[in-house]
């Protein structure tokens, strides 16, 4: 199975200079844990709830900071032809949550998929996948 199959396609984006208040008031609009940072359409970045309070509230940053400042980067990227087994490896050997879905002629962000996807689409197809957690 492919990627392209259980990726979210609507994907929440700020631009990188978009101030973090402002950030954090689109994530709570939309019930966010995360939005993605871009430049021309390009992802840049992430920003996680974590990130806004370890590197936002917790160093007491300026209400001028901007996403490009406190943004997680470089992103683990795939693409829509990226196998799902493919992803697994790359959660387990990144550590992350999820994975930005780029297109590969253009590197233009196209989707999201992240862990929740790939145990749904397992469980909802029962695939044996033993030995996936640690």
């Amino acid at each position: 199975m492919k990627v392209e199959k259980i990726m979210k396609k609507d994907v929440l984006y700020v631009d990188t200079d978009l101030k973090i208040a402002d950030v954090a008031k689109i994530m709570k609009k939309n019930k966010s844990s995360y939005v993605i940072v871009v430049k021309n359409n390009k992802a840049e970045g992430i920003i996680t709830r974590t990130d806004i309070v370890n590197r936002f509230v917790a160093e007491q940053k300026s209400y001028d900071t901007k996403a490009k400042d406190i943004m997680s980067s470089p992103l683990i990227i795939v693409f829509p032809e990226t196998n799902i087994d493919e992803v697994i490896s790359a959660f387990k050997q990144h550590n992350i949550q999820r994975l930005i879905v780029i297109d590969k002629s253009d590197g233009r962000l196209i989707g999201v998929v992240d862990k929740d996807d790939v145990f749904n689409f397992i469980s909802a197809n029962k695939i044996d996948r033993a030995g996936m957690a640690d």
